[in-house]
C-alpha cells in the first residue's frame, strides 16, 4: 500500500493496440531495501498480464497470437527530476530489471 501512494510506479490505461500500460517515475523511489518496490513491480506486472488477458478475451487487442507486438506491456519511464539524491538503489534497478 505504501509502495503504491507514493505513486512510483502504477499501471494507467493502454495504447492504441490495447497493450497495458505501466509509468514508472523513478524520481519518487524513497526505499531503502529492495523488498517493497520489487513486490511492487511484480504487482504491477501481475495487473498488466490480468488486464491484457481480459483485453485479448475482448477481442479489443490489435493483432493476432502470432503478432510479436501483441501480447506485450508498454513501460513508460519518466527521468523528469531524477538526480543524484533521488536515485534508486542499485539492488532495486537490479531486481527490477531481472524481473
Amino acid at each position: 500500500a505504501e509502495e503504491n501512494k507514493q505513486e512510483k510506479l502504477y499501471l494507467r490505461g493502454c495504447d492504441r493496440r490495447g497493450r497495458p500500460a505501466i509509468y514508472m517515475k523513478p524520481r519518487n523511489e524513497t526505499s531503502t531495501d529492495a523488498s517493497g518496490p520489487v513486490k511492487h513491480m511484480a504487482y504491477c506486472m501481475e495487473r498488466a498480464v490480468a488486464f491484457l488477458e481480459r483485453q485479448e478475451a475482448a477481442g479489443k487487442l490489435v493483432g493476432d497470437i502470432n503478432d510479436p507486438l501483441s501480447r506485450k506491456v508498454v513501460l513508460l519511464i519518466s527521468f523528469d527530476g531524477i538526480g543524484l539524491s533521488n536515485l534508486p538503489p542499485m539492488s532495486v534497478a537490479r531486481e527490477c530489471i531481472l524481473m
